[in-house]
């Protein structure tokens, strides 16, 4: 065809002017053809008469296609690369598209050519993560590239979030239920006397704690008592002694005596005398004080 000789600059193409009747300049031989610019996404092939676009992977410059390095990537046609989206990534050149961040891994910038594993303490749920998320009170994780954390068992807690361990219950202290964030005081009329505590033991009888948070228990003193977790040993009730500590229960004096304190008895002074408490008999008396009717 005539006017083929015509020679493009970089970035034109030999056209014909019927075919671009608005960019129509008619060359001075009046062969009917011009030299036109590739529109965006296309390059000037010196070899063909048209413009060619650039395979995905790829973008145009002037007069050839270029690779998109590792973190980018291109469509087909494309007049430029794109940097990967946070959350995706890009390790190889050439690249149609981004991959999303497996679970556990995070791209928290643009362009990224691998994704980071979230650090002890932190996960991350789902594909695609640009952030890793704190553990949540009263759960951890010691492990890097997370997917989950992990409840405190009982007996421990973790006070705040991103936590990569969690913390014993000290003596005096316990948690009797998984993912604690807090340990508790034992209450009164328990103990306990080591760490790591998923209860507290009550007070044997004979024995009392009255304050929380306590790591044993006080035995009751004689003229005292006290039933199973009692926060108080209660004094003996009228009538009745307990002479020894650890008193379980408070007893009667025997027959020809009286309580003399909480712990103690007396005989009984001349005159009528106890039997026991609950059954009086005035005809029983005592002359000498020892008890004899």
């Amino acid at each position: 065809m005539a006017g083929r000789h015509l020679h493009c600059v970089i970035s034109l193409y030999l056209c014909s002017c019927a075919l671009l009747l608005a960019l129509a300049t008619v060359s001075g031989d009046g062969s009917g053809l011009i030299c036109a610019e590739c529109p965006n996404g296309t390059f000037a092939d010196h070899s063909k008469s048209d413009c060619s676009s650039c395979d995905p992977g790829w973008c145009t410059t002037e007069s050839d296609c270029t690779d998109c390095s590792a973190g980018t990537y291109s469509h087909n046609g494309s007049s430029s690369c794109t940097e990967c989206s946070r959350g995706t990534f890009s390790n190889e050149s050439k690249s149609a598209g981004c991959t999303r961040c497996p679970r556990g891994y995070y791209a928290d910038e643009e362009g990224m050519t691998e994704c980071e594993p979230c650090p002890p303490g932190q996960f991350a749920a789902f594909d695609g993560s640009s952030v890793c998320t704190n553990c949540s009170r009263g759960s951890f994780t010691n492990h890097s590239a997370t997917v989950n954390c992990t409840l405190c068992s009982k007996g421990h807690y973790t006070d705040g979030p991103g936590s990569t361990k969690c913390g014993e219950c000290q003596e005096g202290t316990y948690t009797n239920t998984n993912g604690s964030i807090v340990c508790k005081p034992c209450p009164p009329g328990s103990f306990c006397n080591e760490t790591k505590c998923s209860h507290c033991t009550g007070c044997q009888a004979g024995s009392a704690q009255p304050k929380p948070g306590s790591t044993d228990c006080a035995i009751c003193a004689a003229g005292t008592f006290s039933v199973v977790n009692a926060s108080n040993c209660t004094t003996c009730p009228s009538g009745r002694i307990c002479n020894i500590s650890e008193c379980t229960e408070c007893y009667t004096c025997p027959a020809g005596m009286e309580r003399f304190t909480s712990y103690s008895c007396q005989n009984c002074p001349a005159g009528p005398y106890y039997i026991s408490p609950q059954n009086i008999d005035l005809s029983y008396f005592s002359v000498g004080g020892e008890g004899a009717n």
